[in-house]
């Protein structure tokens, strides 16, 4: 026999008693089997067999509870990736089952998480099905959409992020997800064209790779929804009274699923974004005004003395950054603002206050004593122990006490050891001084490169 005819034969009877390894079996193989092969977990363990479907593809709706095994874990380029059985099946023309295996992005506090091959995951929740190339997506967390019609019956409009106007109200959006600082909403805002301007593209079509091309058609795809971004300084005068707002997060005063009206701040083409208030008087003057008031106190916010600098019981003079219904917000010259409860004021004012924008203005100055700090530095609790006189303001702006305290001509000075060394620190500081120029404070700090937005607004 001709020694080419041996090597053909050998090659063949290798091919056959190692198939299932071959090339030729793993190009056969739909992407969901393939996907063990793929894997460092390949040289160690056996590749599972799917365990007997319980629920068919076609079946499933968003945010159904599953729990499945790990079969797989994909370092991506851009996030880790989770591969779960969780006894899904679709079934082919023939009437032939094949198992769907789930795919979860490790994102947020999961992108570090350790998983094992065969590890059981209890809860997981369908967040997208695509039964015509048979994926499944899935998510670690409960997951949240818009409704697409209201309680009539009527659906509920979509808009394309392209029409977005800064003022334009948006309702019925619902919480999707959210963060300290952030409320990521369902608002009805896609990207990319409707089935009608797709349709007009390929009537108008071309030469090939021309506008309204099958070839241009495809870097067009069918409308994606874009979550918004609202802001948490812009949910504490709604939703945060006396209580709750001197812990106020997002997750303290909002939960997924709730629904709330919110209207357009700003539209970020170049990014895909964009983000979200619930001031309905909201325009572009007022939003570029608050956003160069932002970029100040973000660059002021630079320069200032970590919270750590502070004393108990230490004196302090400070401007009110803002005023809310159970108290204001003052900046001490730390990188975070303070909080003087309504109470306090009205002690240092020498008489009960029910509207405090009576009394006081934003940018008017507080003698104040750090009263507390929080273990994590995120809050601190002030107390007031006198009103200057308010720049700006014809109220009658110092109480009982303030005017006993200027008629024998003196400064009330705080009491106790405490205060006396926090006043001489403040004394001895060199960037914060006692004279009568306009110290800059800023506002809170914030965490704004979470979930990968940037620091425009």
């Amino acid at each position: 026999m001709h020694p080419r005819m041996i090597r053909i034969a050998m090659f063949l009877a290798a091919a056959t008693l190692n198939y299932g390894d071959s090339f030729v079996y793993q190009s056969t193989r739909t992407l969901s089997m393939r996907i063990p092969y793929e894997t460092p977990w390949r040289r160690h363990t056996k590749v599972p067999v799917a365990r007997p479907g319980v629920h068919a593809l076609s079946s499933l709706r968003v945010n159904q509870h599953l729990s499945g095994t790990v079969i797989s874990l994909y370092e991506g380029t851009g996030h880790r990736k989770l591969f779960v059985d969780v006894g899904v099946t679709r079934t082919d023309v023939r009437g032939r089952h094949f198992p769907v295996f789930g795919m979860v992005r490790l994102q947020g506090p999961y992108q570090n998480k350790t998983y094992t091959y065969g590890q059981q995951v209890q809860d997981l929740y369908v967040r997208a099905v695509f039964p015509e190339p048979a994926r499944l997506f899935l998510s670690l967390t409960p997951v949240y959409k818009r409704p697409v019609s209201d309680g009539t019956g009527e659906p509920l409009p979509v808009h394309r992020l392209q029409d977005l106007k800064v003022g334009m109200p948006l309702l019925n959006a619902t919480v999707v997800s959210l963060t300290d600082n952030y409320c990521f909403l369902d608002a009805g805002v896609v990207r990319g064209q409707t089935e009608a301007e797709q349709a007009k593209m390929m009537h108008d079509g071309g030469k090939g790779g021309e506008k309204g091309t099958p070839r241009r058609r495809l870097r067009h795809p069918k409308p994606r929804p874009l979550m918004g971004r609202l802001y948490r300084g812009d949910l504490l005068e709604q939703y945060a009274l006396t209580d709750k707002f001197r812990t106020a997060t997002t997750k303290a005063v909002l939960t997924p699923g709730m629904s709330l009206p919110v209207y357009v701040k700003g539209v970020h083409l170049d990014s895909w974004q964009y983000s979200l208030t619930v001031d309905p008087e909201m325009t572009e003057e007022k939003a570029a005004a608050l956003k160069e008031e932002r970029k100040a106190q973000l660059k002021a916010q630079a320069s200032k003395q970590p919270v750590d600098a502070l004393l108990i019981g230490e004196s302090r003079k400070g401007v009110i950054t803002k005023i809310l219904p159970g108290g204001v917000k003052v900046g001490i010259g730390v990188k975070i603002t303070g909080f003087v409860p309504l109470d306090s004021v009205s002690e240092a004012y020498g008489e009960e206050i029910k509207d405090l924008s009576r009394v006081l203005v934003v940018g008017g100055r507080l003698q104040v004593e750090v009263d507390e700090v929080s273990d994590d530095g995120k809050r601190i609790d002030l107390r007031c122990l006198e009103i200057f006189p308010q720049v700006g303001s014809t109220k009658k702006t110092v109480g009982k006490a303030g005017k006993a305290d200027q008629a024998s001509g003196r400064r009330k000075e705080s009491v106790g050891e405490g205060a006396k060394k926090g006043e001489q620190k403040r004394m001895s500081n060199p960037s914060y001084d006692d004279d009568d120029d306009d110290d800059d404070y800023g506002g809170d700090e914030d965490d704004y490169d979470r979930l990968g937005y940037d620091d425009e607004w």
